[in-house]
């Protein structure tokens, strides 16, 4: 789980620095902010896994609009 776009960040410069592929990133609705940073994890673009009832205070920057976005950046979205 990486909630922020400093966390995913920190996460994707590990995986070229260590060189470990991630399938996805969960509850990770900052993700609109950096779709750019997404595409330069190591051994490809993770998936993102939204989910519709976010209530924790890192989901008050989240945006009804991420799927499209991220979707329109050619990064898969999967929705529960």
């Amino acid at each position: 789980h990486c909630y922020e776009a400093v966390d995913l960040d920190r996460i994707v410069r590990l995986t070229n620095e260590f060189e470990f592929p991630v399938a996805s990133f969960h509850h990770a609705g900052e993700t609109y902010l950096i779709p750019e940073l997404l595409k330069k994890t190591w051994g490809g673009t993770p998936a993102i896994a939204l989910f519709a009832s976010n209530f924790r205070r890192e989901a008050y920057r989240g945006s009804e609009f991420v799927p499209r976005v991220l979707a329109e950046h050619g990064i898969d979205v999967v929705m529960k």
